[in-house]
This record gives C-alpha cells, sequence and structure tokens, in this order.
C-alpha cells in the first residue's frame, strides 16, 4: 500500500502501490478521487519538508508513501477557510444501547438461558472493548503523525527562509553595487553621443580594412560585428534611474527582510506549546484504556466459567446464586464500557483541538 496521511483532518488515505510507479499529477489525480480536493489545492511534503512540486516526477523517487513515513498532504481550502475542519474521529463508537441491554438482563428471572444471555453480553462488551481500543490508538497514532506533518512543514518553512535570506542578500549587493556605480553609469552614457561622433571619424586601421576602402570608419567595423545592430541602438543606450519614490520603497523593503526573516525564524511559530505534554498524557490515556479492556475480559472469562460450570454440575439450583452474583459483574461492566466511551471522547477532543491549533498556525 501507499500511504498518504491528510495532515488537516487526520486522516490516513491508502493507494494501491502501483502508483508509487506513476507521477506526481497522477498521485493527486487520485488523491482528488478519493477525498474531493482538486490537485491545485492539494502540496504534498516529505520527511524533511521537500515538496512534490514536479508533476511527471516518479513518486517512488521520494523517500516516503510507508506507514510510518507517509506523504503529507495538505489541503489549501480547509487552510483558507475560516473554521477548523472536522477531525476524523474513526467509526462511530459501538456499544451505544450496551447499558440498556445490561439492565435488560439484571432483572430476567434466574435460568440457565439468562446465565447464557449474560455470557453472551459479556463476550460482546469484551469484543467491543478490543475494537475500541484499537481506534483509540488509532487516534492517538493520528495526533503523533499530525505532530510529525507540522514539523515537515516546519523544514520546508525554514529551507524557504535560508534561500530567501541568501536572494536577499544578493539584491542587497546588487543595490548597493548599482548605487555606487550609477553616477559613473551616467557619467559614460552622458558621454555616448559625442563617443559615437568621433569612432565616425576615425579611420579604419589597415589591419582592420583587408579590402583598403577608405571611406569605412572605426564605428563602421564596430557596427558590421554585429550585423543586427546600428548607431540607432547606440543612441537609444539610457541609465533606468529610480526615482526618489522607487528609491524609497527599495530602501523600506532592504530593512524590512530581515524583519521578515527573523519572524520566519521565531522559535514560538514553529513550537506548538505544549505538544509534548500533550501526547504523553495521550500515551497515558491508552495505558487507561488497555487496563480497562484487560479487565472487561477477566469479567467476560468469569461469566464464561460460571456458564461451564453450571453445564458440567447440571445442578439448577444453584443457577440462582450465580445469576445473583452476576448483578455486580453487570454492573461492574456497565461502567467498563462507559469508562471506554469517556477515554475515548477525550483523545477525540485532543485531536479536535490539535486540529484548530494546526489550522491556526497554517493559516
Amino acid at each position: 500500500m501507499l500511504y498518504v496521511f491528510l495532515v488537516n483532518t487526520g486522516c490516513m488515505l491508502t493507494f494501491d502501490i502501483s502508483l508509487a510507479f506513476r507521477s506526481v499529477q497522477e498521485l493527486k489525480d487520485e488523491i482528488r478521487s478519493k477525498t474531493g480536493v482538486p490537485p491545485d489545492q492539494q502540496v504534498l511534503l516529505v520527511t524533511g519538508g521537500e515538496t512534490l512540486d514536479e508533476p511527471e516526477r516518479q513518486v517512488s523517487s521520494y523517500t516516503a508513501g510507508t506507514d510510518t513515513n507517509p506523504f503529507f498532504l495538505f489541503n489549501k481550502i480547509h487552510i483558507e477557510s475560516q473554521n477548523a475542519p472536522q477531525a476524523d474521529c474513526g467509526p462511530a463508537p459501538l456499544g451505544m444501547d450496551m447499558k440498556l441491554k445490561i439492565e435488560k438482563l439484571m432483572n430476567e428471572a434466574p435460568s440457565y438461558d439468562t446465565l447464557v444471555g449474560r455470557t453472551t453480553l459479556a463476550k460482546e462488551c469484551y469484543d467491543i472493548a478490543l475494537k475500541e481500543f484499537r481506534v483509540c490508538d488509532t487516534l492517538v497514532l493520528q495526533q503523533h503523525l499530525q505532530h510529525q506533518g507540522w514539523t515537515v512543514v516546519v523544514a520546508n518553512l525554514e529551507d524557504y527562509n535560508s534561500s530567501f535570506r541568501k536572494n536577499c542578500d544578493m539584491f542587497n549587493t546588487l543595490y548597493k553595487e548599482y548605487k555606487r556605480l550609477r553616477k559613473t553609469h551616467a557619467l559614460i552614457v552622458d558621454g555616448l553621443p559625442g563617443d559615437i561622433e568621433l569612432l565616425g571619424k576615425v579611420p579604419l586601421l589597415n589591419a582592420l580594412n583587408p579590402n583598403g576602402s577608405s571611406s569605412l570608419s572605426l564605428l563602421d567595423w564596430i557596427l558590421a560585428q554585429n550585423p543586427k545592430g546600428s548607431a540607432d541602438d547606440l543612441d537609444e543606450i539610457k541609465i533606468i534611474d529610480l526615482d526618489e519614490e522607487q528609491s524609497k520603497v527599495f530602501e523600506q523593503t532592504l530593512e524590512d527582510i530581515p524583519k521578515i526573516a527573523a519572524l520566519a525564524d521565531k522559535q514560538e511559530k514553529k513550537e506548538i506549546k505544549g505538544l509534548d505534554e500533550r501526547l504523553s498524557k495521550l500515551a497515558q490515556i491508552l495505558d487507561d484504556v488497555k487496563k480497562v479492556v484487560s479487565e472487561t475480559e477477566e469479567i467476560a472469562k468469569g461469566f464464561t466459567q460460571n456458564q461451564s460450570r453450571a453445564t458440567q454440575i447440571k445442578d439448577s439450583s444453584v443457577l440462582h446464586d450465580l445469576c445473583q452474583g452476576h448483578r455486580t459483574q453487570l454492573i461492574t461492566l456497565c461502567g467498563k464500557h462507559q469508562k471506554l466511551q469517556n477515554l475515548r471522547q477525550t483523545i477525540v477532543k485532543a485531536k479536535q483541538e490539535l486540529c484548530d491549533n494546526l489550522q491556526m498556525r497554517l493559516k
């Protein structure tokens, strides 16, 4: 599979691996088919900050596309929107009617069928708990990938900022050189008409005049070196000078460049404050989810063992005590299920907050 991670919403997209041997443009077309995002509204980056901006380049030439190191996709439509996108929260929570099922079985009269029904429900609770753990694990992983996606943006910004600084330094050097030589160049151009007139009077040297024509001047020879040129072209040479207003704009731009570059270098702009702590808390929440799943499994095993015992001894007199003892376990099971839902909701809330934070920064 080829993996593309949509950072805005925290959603992993998967494609057939054959797409790795096709062009970047074809990858973007496939992304549009799956997400509806037009290619010109897609920004694809890889770890390190490199942009997939060569449409005909083969996708596999980039070292990315795995589940742990995917291509990072940014939807410009989301970024330019006033509101942050809705986070991808995975499938709908399971067992929303579990409390009602448990309450119904708690009120049933003691019998072997009641025991079987409660055992089946306990197993169902455990199966749901396992699936909810997988969802929670995926949601936490996606938030780590969103963080990774943001570091890719920062790397890309740093590359552009470095290039920006180099170009600005070159511009500054050329502008200073222009100001230093402006008067000298102006004097040369101002004296050009007289120089042209003088060249027109200088006879051509014999060494440059193999035909021996006495009517040719040095100016004629110079113009002959460029058949497309003429004396009129020389008359049109001018110094393109900056007026006072243009000079002010250039000077102000040179003053603003270091400020702009420094703004892009601000650490608080690059780091999402408290994100490492939040991810650490998510890891703790995931441990709590694992614990609840383990406890749910133990309760389900207890129900299965009780059913096996009742089946083996075939004594209906034990059903009353077994079913009575189940009430406490059913209440505990209901609490575990509700705790799982609450833990998942906490993880979902954290993901939406991260989407909101990224939206603000990407804008």
